[in-house]
């Protein structure tokens, strides 16, 4: 479900599950992550439900230097939380 490669965290999606499959899917793979995010300026890249997106946010908002979400529409990474 996620790939780190450097500071961007890619996100491919499994088919066919509900929101809350998925948010506990995202919960048990982090676990294994988090040490790899410490002092990051992460970006987020992938298809993403909105539901994920503030749950990825959420948690790793407490770890990281920033959380930067992908827009494919404008082709941009847009901040969404930053620690100074």
């Amino acid at each position: 479900m996620f790939t780190l490669n450097g500071e961007t965290l890619e996100v491919s999606l499994p088919q066919g599950k509900t929101n809350e499959e998925l948010l506990s899917l995202a919960a048990a793979e982090l676990e294994g992550l988090k040490s790899s995010f410490y002092g990051l300026n992460l970006k987020i890249t992938g298809r993403i439900t909105t539901h994920l997106a503030m749950f990825l946010g959420h948690e790793l908002a407490h770890i990281t230097k920033s959380v930067n979400l992908f827009d494919p529409k404008e082709n941009v990474y847009f901040k969404v939380i930053s620690h100074s």
